[in-house]
């Protein structure tokens, strides 16, 4: 008897672990901020065709809007909205659970004390001393754990008598930007410059 071979082509499908990004779209509303976000699972395990598997690396869900927030916000989102045609679920998850934390900003008053403002560009021949007092106070914004650890160390503060001759001048004293924190008030200080 003969045995007839037929050919058969079958479709492979494999399966990769995909990273979740999790963005929001907005501004919550003035005063507050986004303290934390929060969401799991952070990466799943998909299955499609090899090619349509070679062009995504992570699944990207930024339209969690936050616009006029001034409350925590927790929401669930299907994966399946998010997934490239051809490219479908392999593991069973079908949510993102997302967790924003929203926190009213603070205010806290710190104090500036001349010793501990950077003089940049010294020229050797010039001594520099500080007229307007020893302390200066301004108010730094932002959320409280950002305050709570802020240093006026932390700011790096410092001024810049690069070219400056002998006189008085006032400066405004530069502070290093800090994510999360915004200093509210100018620093101004007076220095008179000598010839040694």
């Amino acid at each position: 008897y003969t045995t007839l071979f037929r050919s058969v082509t079958i479709e492979v499908a494999k399966t990769k672990e995909l990273s979740v990004k999790v963005k929001t779209t907005g501004d919550v509303r003035e005063g507050y901020a986004i303290a934390s976000l929060d969401y799991q699972p952070t990466s799943i395990l998909v299955v499609g065709d090899p090619e349509d598997l070679a062009k995504v690396d992570e699944i990207l869900i930024d339209d969690i809007d936050v616009s006029n927030l001034n409350e925590d916000l927790e929401t669930s989102l299907q994966i399946a909205d998010y997934l490239p045609s051809g490219i479908s679920i392999a593991d069973g998850t079908e949510e993102i659970m997302v967790k924003i934390a929203v926190e009213e900003l603070e205010e806290k008053s710190m104090c500036l004390t001349s010793d501990a403002i950077n003089v940049v560009g010294k020229n050797s021949d010039y001594s520099y001393s500080f007229l307007s007092g020893t302390s200066y106070m301004f108010k730094a914004k932002g959320l409280k754990d950002k305050l709570d650890n802020l240093k006026v160390t932390n700011l790096i503060p410092s001024i810049d008598v690069t070219g400056f001759s002998p006189g008085k001048y006032t400066f405004t004293v530069s502070m290093k930007e800090i994510a999360g924190v915004e200093i509210l008030d100018e620093v101004k200080v007076e220095v008179e410059i000598t010839q040694n």
